[in-house]
């Protein structure tokens, strides 16, 4: 059976996604001066903050691990990708067309499974654990 929930990184599904998730805010940058009381708070404009997102996915075989990690490569600086993590972005209009920046990706472990629980595959061989260091890509305004 495959999982209920969705997460998604471009076009690839995962079984499981952890991790903070980042946030498209105002920046400062707090500017103090050698012989001049007080401080200055200078806006710097709106900007991502990347975090660092685990992922989980059942695949196959090793060699399907392999091959998906090759193809997990491929979105690094390839421009915004769709990005859904569960509820997290389906809870309301402003939140479900994210985007992403893939900044890196690395295997975390790519080890042989003897039974996986609401998997994409019907008898998975193998799980493959990646770190994703992502970017949000600025909101459409809504």
């Amino acid at each position: 059976m495959a999982p209920t929930t969705v997460h998604r990184i471009d076009n690839f599904l995962f079984n499981v996604m952890r991790g903070p998730i980042g946030k498209y805010h105002q920046s400062v940058e707090v500017v103090a001066r050698n012989g001049v009381d007080g401080t200055l708070i200078r806006q710097l404009g709106e900007r991502g903050t990347p975090f660092r997102v685990d992922t989980w996915r059942d695949l196959q075989d090793l060699e399907g691990g392999r091959d998906k990690f090759s193809q997990y490569a491929l979105t690094i600086g390839a421009g915004p990708v769709a990005f859904t993590w569960s509820n997290y972005t389906t809870s309301s209009a402003a939140t479900e067309n994210l985007k992403v920046h893939v900044l890196a990706v690395d295997v975390i472990s790519l080890a042989s499974a003897a039974r996986v629980v609401n998997s994409f595959t019907g008898n998975p061989g193998a799980i493959l654990t990646c770190a994703w260091q992502l970017l949000f890509e600025k909101p459409d305004e809504v």
